[in-house]
């Protein structure tokens, strides 16, 4: 019996060649399930409309990163109420100054104690400060950040801050 010692053709490589691509497939993805680091992506390509409303916390904003955003225009207003124990309720609003106006807020809840063990924030809002009510009529521009936070961790001397983001836009 004779054995034929051939080379494949070019279209024959080809073939096999396409044939490995469509079985194989030519997709990556992200090593881990449903996880993104830092290194995965590009300098700025996340912007804010990829970004789902009411997301992102106080633990999310580095606000030393917002400071220059809009020049010196744009300060970081911030109540803290450090000594925040067990079965409290408090109400903590970060206010903007006369000249100033809000642009955003928010709250941070310090992860202190045991895991798990932290005060909740059951209202966080864009608020008139000084009115009976902490609360805008028609028309009225807020100028400050209320946070309502309630401790039912089993831990005393919780922290909890509310910031106002303010911007002195005239002058």
């Amino acid at each position: 019996m004779r054995v034929l010692k051939r080379r494949p053709s070019g279209a024959m490589l080809v073939a096999f060649l396409a044939l490995a691509v469509a079985i194989g497939g030519t997709a990556s993805a992200l090593p881990g399930k449903k996880s993104i680091d830092k290194n995965d992506l590009k300098k700025n390509v996340v912007k804010s409309s990829n970004v789902k409303n009411n997301v992102l916390t106080g633990d999310d904003v580095n606000e030393a990163a917002l400071v220059g955003l809009l020049g010196n225009s744009l300060k970081v207003r911030k109540v803290t109420d450090a000594d925040f124990d067990q079965g409290d309720v408090t109400v903590l609003t970060a206010q903007c100054q006369t000249g100033e106006t809000l642009v955003s807020g928010g709250y941070r809840v310090p992860v202190t104690g045991a895991a798990g063990a932290r005060p909740y924030v059951s209202q966080s809002a864009p608020v008139i400060a000084g009115s009976p009510t902490d609360t805008a009529a028609e028309g009225d521009l807020p100028n400050a950040w209320l946070v309502r936070g309630v401790n039912d961790s089993a831990n005393d001397n919780q922290t909890l801050i509310s910031f106002a983001l303010c911007a002195s836009l005239g002058s």
